[in-house]
């Protein structure tokens, strides 16, 4: 997977996490606003594998790459989002999550204009 030179919206999350899971969708609409440009959207799940396929991945397929087992070192909030711009540098993080009916189109409203911005350097 060749990261350099794209746009890298990383997502933090776990199953128990109601705004993560609402947001989920959310992901899904941005990789697909943004379908070949140069951003990738990486989601780093909590959770073990067999968890993530039995409860989300055997329902529907994802337009972006979610790792399991992932584990950040200290205390963060969940669900954690980081937007990267094309050269690495940190643009935007958010610490914080939507349980709003339109969560989804929240998180692709909010990010678009960052993304688009950090498409442009």
């Amino acid at each position: 997977m060749v990261l350099k030179g794209r746009v890298l919206l990383l997502d933090f999350w776990f199953l128990d996490c109601k705004p993560c899971i609402t947001e989920i969708t959310g992901f899904d609409l941005i990789s697909s606003k943004f379908k070949g440009k140069p951003l990738k959207v990486l989601s780093f799940f909590l959770d073990g594998y067999d968890e993530l396929n039995e409860k989300l991945l055997s329902k529907r397929n994802f337009k972006f790459s979610i790792l399991p087992d992932a584990r950040l070192i200290g205390k963060i909030v969940y669900p954690l989002k980081i937007l990267l711009d094309k050269r690495g540098v940190v643009t935007d993080i958010k610490n914080s999550g939507n349980i709003a009916p339109r969560a989804h189109y929240d998180l692709r409203d909010d990010y678009s204009p960052m993304i688009k911005k950090c498409l442009s350097i």
